[in-house]
């Protein structure tokens, strides 16, 4: 698999940034556990919006491209947020990652990612927030340097809890289905046929 680069200007594409504490976490699977049909469910607190209108606890849903979901999330709290709105601005992309899934929670923002690159989900310190003002502003800025702390961010752990999220399988229901309709048909017919036999026994 080739990576993306990240690139923080991508941030400008984004229809609401803010910090935030999350709250919880959580990986839903669906019948089959572990597989890249899973996604995350985080749950954060903002603190300040520096773009949008995003206030108090929101859930946000994360798919995490091709890298699938970390049993844990590691973050400064609170951590800095990008997030698109569904049907509203597209991920971006370049290079190999060339293909987006759709949202399996369409009611739900989702974290700002690029596919087969890093999300936006960041280490947040004093001065980040007029720094991704600079952004917003056209300024080109180095990631390290201005926004993420090189070195001294204390992260907080949080484990994910899980959910497995039993979904419609059309295939199942249409063998049920016709099952059904062929134990009808046959039940149908030997009814028919004991009637004849019936019939031809008072004949008699």
């Amino acid at each position: 698999m080739k990576f993306a680069e990240f690139e923080v200007e991508d941030i400008r594409q984004a229809d609401a940034i803010f910090s935030g504490s999350v709250l919880s976490y959580e990986i839903v699977s669906s019948s089959n556990p572990g597989t890249l049909e899973d996604y995350g469910l985080i749950k954060v607190r903002v603190e300040e919006s520096l773009k949008g209108d995003i206030a108090g606890d929101v859930q946000l849903y994360w798919w995490n491209s091709t890298f699938g979901m970390p049993e844990e999330l590691n973050l400064t709290d609170p951590a800095l947020f990008a997030v698109v709105a569904p049907g509203e601005n597209s991920l971006p992309l370049r290079g190999s990652s060339a293909t987006i899934f759709p949202s399996r929670r369409p009611d739900l923002l989702q974290v700002f990612q690029a596919p087969c690159a890093g999300a936006f989900m960041l280490p947040y310190a004093s001065g980040s927030a007029e720094n991704v003002r600079r952004i917003l502003q056209g300024e080109s800025i180095d990631l390290y340097d201005n926004l993420v702390p090189r070195t001294g961010p204390v992260l907080q752990t949080i484990p994910a809890t899980h959910r497995v999220e039993h979904t419609f399988d059309a295939s199942m229901a249409y063998g049920a289905i016709g099952l059904s309709a062929i134990l009808v048909s046959v039940f149908l017919i030997w009814r028919r046929w004991r009637r004849m036999n019936e019939s031809a026994d008072q004949l008699e």
